[in-house]
C-alpha cells in the first residue's frame, strides 16, 4: 500500500539521518578532546616551568642561608628576603621557618600559613622537592596565596617558603582558554584544589563535560582542563534540531501527500464507478432506444396504412354523416399515435431531423414566452441569458422540445409556486468530466441550467430518470417521455446532460450544447418541371407492399401516375433500363436490399438523366447523419412516416414544379 511504502521510506531516512548525526557528534567530541588534550599539555608545561623557577629561587636562597647563615637582625633578614622576592616573578612574598615550621622572618607583613596544611608535611629532617599548602587568604594579600616550601639544613632555619598567588599557577592560559565556559584547575597530589579559573566549582561534575588531566610528576601536582559538552556540541545540536524539524516537516508533507493521493484515488475510483454507471445507463438507454426505434418504425408503417386508407374512406364518406364522424375520430387517433411515435423516435434518435446552425438564445426565449403564457400561479421566472450570438448545429425544434420539457417539468414540480431559474452562458471546459448522465469533453460549450425549488429527485428515480415511460407522476397524467425526449435531443445535438438534486431541495438540470459550429450550406434541391400536358410518373419503392400500394393510390388521387416496386435492386434495374420514363423517385430509407440513400447513390453514380432524377425520401428514422447524406446526394426532401397527403403534395410540387413548399 502507498502509506506503507512512504512510512518505510521515511523511517529509512530517519535512520540514515540519525547515523549521520551520530558520526558527526562522535567526530566533534573526538576533535574537541584532542584540542583539549593539546591545551592541557601546554598549560602543564607552562606551570612546570614556572615551578622550576620557584624551585630554583628557593634553592638559591637555601644555599645562601647554608653558606653565610643569614646573619643580622630580623629587619635585616626581611630586607634581604624582599630583595630576593624581586628576583622571583611568580612569588609575592617569602618566609623563613624554623625546623618545626614556626615563622622566623618574612619579606612583608603577610602572615605565615599553617605548617600542618603543607603536603608533603614539613618534617624537621626536611624533604626532597617542594611542599605545597592549600590556598589561604590574608588581610595583607590582595589575592589568595599558595605557599611553596623548600627545606634548608641550618640550625636556625629549616624552611624557606614562597607565597605565590593562586592565579599565577594558571599561567597565561587562563586568558587563552577557547570559551568562557572552559575551566582550568590545578590539584595537589592529595586532591586539594590549589587554583582554578573564575566560576569553577569544587568538586567539579565531570559527567556532562570533556575532561583532560596532565600530571606534573616532579612536583606532585595535576592540571585538569574541562569543557561543557553542551557548548562543544552546540553547532551539532542546532544541526540535529534542524534535521529533526526537517524530518518532521517531511513527515507532515508525506502525510499530506498521502492524504491527497488517497483522496485522488478515492475520487478516481468514484469517477470510474460513476463512469461505469453512466456507461451502463447509456448502454441501457441505447438498447431501449434501438428497441423503441424498431417498434416505432413498424408502428409507423401500421399507422401509415391506417392514415392513408382512412383519408381515402373519409373522402368518400358523406360529410356530416356518422361514418364521417367515426372516420374523423379515427384520423384524430392516428394523429395522436403519430405524435407518440415522434416522441419515441426523438428518444431513440430515429426521427427525421434537419441539421442547421441556429442561435440558441432565441429558441430559449421562445420557450420562456410559452412558459409565461401558462400563467401558473406562484411561479417566478429568474432568467439570465448571456449568449445572444452563440450558435448550435442541429435541429432547432429538438432544442426547443428539450428546453420546453425541462421548463414544464420544473413548473409541475412546484405546485405551490417557487422560483424557476433559467440561465444560459458560454463556458470553456479545460478537461473531460463525468456528469450525472453523460460525459463532457474539453472545449467550448453553451451551458443551459434550469433549476426549480420543488420536491427534488430521490436516488432511485435518478437512476431511471431518462428512461422512456418512467414517471413519478403516473397518477397526475405523466407519460414518462418528457425527459427521454430531452435525452434523445441532446444525443442528436452531440450535447450532454447533468442532473443535480436532493430530495426536498429542488433539482437543477444542466444541458451542455457544443458551441461555435460553422454554418451549413443550404440544401440544393434539383427540380424538374412537368412536361407540357403529360402526367408525371413516380416510381414508388417500399418493401412493405401495402404501404407501397397506399402511396401509389395517394399519388393517383393527387394527379400523378405511380409504379410500385418492393425491391430496391429491381427498382435500380428498372430505372437503368428506362431512365426517361419516371419524373421522380419516391423511396423508403430502410429496406433489406439497398437502403433508399444507397439506391440514390447508385443512380448518381450511373450518370446521365439518373444523376439529376428528383428524389423524395420517406423514413420513420432519420437524424443529422441521414440529413447529411441526403444533402450530399441532392435528395429533394425527407418526409416522415406516416405520410401526410398534404405534405406529400407540397413536397412533390416543390420538387417537380419549383413551387416553394411552406
Amino acid at each position: 500500500m502507498p502509506w506503507m511504502a512512504l512510512l518505510l521510506a521515511w523511517l529509512l531516512l530517519v535512520l540514515l539521518t540519525a547515523a549521520a548525526l551520530w558520526v558527526m557528534r562522535s567526530s566533534t567530541l573526538s576533535e574537541q578532546q584532542r584540542a583539549l588534550h593539546t591545551l592541557a599539555v601546554v598549560a602543564s608545561d607552562e606551570l612546570e616551568r614556572g615551578l622550576d623557577g620557584v624551585d630554583e629561587g628557593l634553592t638559591a636562597i637555601g644555599n645562601a642561608i647554608e653558606e653565610d647563615g643569614m646573619p643580622g637582625s630580623e629587619e635585616e633578614v626581611s630586607a634581604r628576603l624582599r630583595r630576593r622576592v624581586e628576583l622571583m616573578p611568580m612569588a609575592q612574598t617569602l618566609w623563613l621557618l624554623d625546623r618545626h615550621g614556626a615563622g622566623v622572618a618574612g619579606s612583608d607583613s603577610i602572615g605565615f600559613p599553617e605548617a600542618e596544611s603543607f603536603r608533603p608535611a614539613l618534617k624537621p629532617a626536611g624533604i626532597d622537592g617542594l611542599a605545597f599548602s592549600p590556598p589561604f587568604q590574608d588581610s595583607h594579600a590582595a589575592h589568595p596565596l599558595v605557599a611553596i616550601a623548600s627545606s634548608v639544613d641550618t640550625a636556625r632555619f629549616g624552611w624557606v617558603v614562597a607565597g605565590v598567588p593562586a592565579d599565577a599557577l594558571l599561567g597565561a592560559f587562563q586568558a587563552a582558554l577557547p570559551e568562557d565556559e572552559a575551566q582550568m584547575l590545578v590539584y595537589r597530589r592529595d586532591g586539594t584544589l590549589l587554583a582554578s579559573t573564575p566560576g569553577a566549582s569544587h568538586p567539579v561534575s565531570r559527567q556532562s563535560r570533556l575532561v583532560e588531566q596532565i600530571p606534573i610528576e616532579p612536583y606532585g601536582l595535576k592540571v585538569e582542563l574541562l569543557r561543557s559538552r553542551d557548548v562543544v556540541l552546540h553547532d551539532w545540536t542546532n544541526s540535529a534540531q534542524i534535521a529533526g524539524a526537517l524530518l518532521a516537516l517531511l513527515a507532515v508533507v508525506m502525510a499530506v501527500a498521502l492524504w491527497i493521493l488517497q483522496r485522488a484515488q478515492r475520487r478516481h475510483v468514484q469517477a470510474q464507478e460513476a463512469l461505469r454507471r453512466q456507461q451502463a445507463r447509456g448502454e441501457r438507454l441505447e438498447a431501449l432506444g434501438r428497441m423503441a426505434g424498431e417498434v416505432a418504425h413498424d408502428f409507423n408503417n401500421v399507422l401509415g396504412a391506417i392514415a392513408g386508407y382512412g383519408e381515402m374512406a373519409l373522402d368518400k364518406a358523406e360529410p356530416g354523416s356518422a361514418q364521417a364522424r367515426q372516420l374523423g375520430r379515427l384520423m384524430g387517433a392516428t394523429e395522436r399515435g403519430r405524435a407518440l411515435t415522434e416522441r419515441i423516435l426523438a428518444f431513440s434518435r430515429g426521427g427525421a431531423r434537419r441539421s442547421v446552425v441556429f442561435r440558441l438564445q432565441p429558441v430559449i426565449e421562445e420557450v420562456l414566452e410559452h412558459v409565461r403564457s401558462l400563467q401558473q400561479p406562484g411561479i417566478v421566472l429568474d432568467v439570465q441569458l448571456q449568449a445572444p450570438q452563440a450558435t448550435v448545429k442541429g435541429d432547432p425544434l429538438q432544442a426547443y422540445q428539450a428546453v420546453l420539457n425541462l421548463c414544464v417539468n420544473a413548473v409541475q414540480a412546484m405546485p405551490q409556486g417557487g422560483v424557476l431559474r433559467v440561465a444560459l452562458g458560454e463556458e470553456r471546459v479545460a478537461q473531460e468530466q463525468v456528469l450525472s448522465h453523460s460525459q463532457l469533453g474539453a472545449g467550448d460549450w453553451l451551458r443551459l441550467s434550469v433549476a426549480d425549488q420543488g420536491r427534488g429527485i430521490d436516488p432511485v428515480s435518478m437512476e431511471h430518470l431518462l428512461e422512456p415511460f418512467y414517471t413519478t407522476r403516473g397518477g397526475e397524467g405523466g407519460t414518462g417521455l418528457g425527459l427521454s425526449v430531452v435525452h434523445g435531443a441532446m444525443v442528436e445535438l452531440h450535447g450532454a446532460i447533468d442532473v443535480q438534486s436532493r430530495p426536498g431541495e429542488g433539482a437543477c438540470f444542466t444541458l451542455w450544447f457544443p458551441a461555435g459550429s460553422p454554418a451549413l450550406e443550404p440544401l440544393s434541391v434539383p427540380a424538374e418541371a412537368r412536361a407540357g400536358g403529360t402526367i408525371p410518373r413516380i416510381l414508388v419503392v417500399d418493401d412493405e407492399p401495402e404501404l407501397a400500394e397506399l402511396v401509389a393510390s395517394t399519388l393517383e388521387l393527387l394527379g400523378y401516375e405511380a409504379t410500385v416496386e418492393t425491391q430496391s435492386s429491381r427498382a435500380l434495374a428498372l430505372l437503368q433500363e428506362q431512365p426517361a420514363r419516371f419524373a421522380a423517385l419516391l423511396t423508403d430509407e430502410r429496406m433489406p436490399d439497398l437502403s433508399g440513400t444507397e439506391l440514390v447513390r447508385a443512380l448518381r453514380t450511373a450518370g446521365g438523366a439518373l444523376a439529376q432524377l428528383p428524389v423524395l425520401l420517406v423514413t420513420g428514422q432519420g437524424g443529422p447523419m441521414l440529413a447529411a447524406r441526403a444533402q450530399e446526394l441532392g435528395i429533394g426532401s425527407i418526409l416522415r412516416k406516416p405520410l401526410d397527403r398534404q405534405e406529400l403534395l407540397q413536397a412533390l410540387e416543390a420538387m417537380l414544379h419549383g413551387t416553394p413548399a411552406p
